[in-house]
């Protein structure tokens, strides 16, 4: 599977980058666990009661649609068999020979969408908020699965968002919302790809005996292949020069 994938696990305040799937490419990211859109005000009880019903509809080409179809069913199948495993995951999502696409700049090594998917919780723009992401309304199963995952790997670990970057490394940047920690881990068959970071976490004591992590521990680069490591997103960060 010679696929570039790099899922973050974070919790994010109301601003993640808006939930705009465009058109088709390759690479991929992830972020996860999805919340409950909150009701439109409305005059009219009826066209509200049909507003909650009514699925945000991704900007996605009918290729994409079909390519993430297939996601879902495949996620389908290995949650009836119970199997939320590495491996299990990651042919479900390098499976995808099609990928939505999102417009972040503040990522992208050239300011054009690239391809990846916010899975959970996403803040739309134009007033509307936080809210559950296009992808995740539409491909519930797929959502499920990742989840799933995630929550094994990183038990006790609390997060809204699955952000899953494909096939692109992700220029210097800073995430603008996220709240406290975050976990990434990349997957595929590549070499590279670690994630530079300004910033690492060092264990501190505190006056009544515990301990906790806090900034401190300077750069480093943090390998990730297929392993979950925690960093912080609120200092600079980048993904590192990969190949198949």
């Amino acid at each position: 599977m010679e696929s570039f994938l790099k899922v973050s696990a974070s919790t994010d305040a109301p601003s993640k980058p808006t939930d705009s799937d465009a058109a088709p490419s390759k690479p991929m990211d992830s972020d996860a666990a999805p919340s409950k859109q909150a009701d439109s005000p409305t005059d009219s009880p009826p066209a509200k009661k049909e507003a909650t019903k009514k699925k945000a509809a991704g900007a996605w080409t009918s290729t994409v649609k079909k390519s993430l179809a297939r996601a879902e069913a495949a996620a389908r199948d290995a949650l009836a068999e119970n199997d939320a495993s590495t491996a299990r995951v990651e042919a479900v999502l390098c499976g995808l020979d099609e990928w939505p696409t999102q417009a972040r700049p503040n990522v992208s090594p050239n300011e054009k969408p690239v391809t990846g998917m916010c899975l959970g919780a996403v803040n739309v723009l134009g007033g509307v908020g936080m809210q559950v992401s296009a992808v995740s309304q539409n491909f519930p199963k797929l959502t499920e699965l990742v989840t799933a995952w995630t929550r094994a790997e990183l038990p006790g670990f609390p997060f809204s968002s699955l952000q899953i970057n494909y096939n692109y490394a992700a220029k210097k940047h800073v995430d603008g919302n996220n709240i406290g920690p975050s976990y990434i881990v990349s997957l595929g068959d590549h070499e590279g790809g670690g994630l530079w970071v300004a910033d690492t976490f060092v264990e501190k004591a505190t006056d009544d005996g515990g301990a906790v992590l806090r900034g401190g521990g300077g750069e480093a680069v943090v390998e990730c292949h297929r392993r979950w490591s925690l960093f912080d997103g609120n200092s600079e960060h980048m993904t590192l020069p990969f190949s198949p």
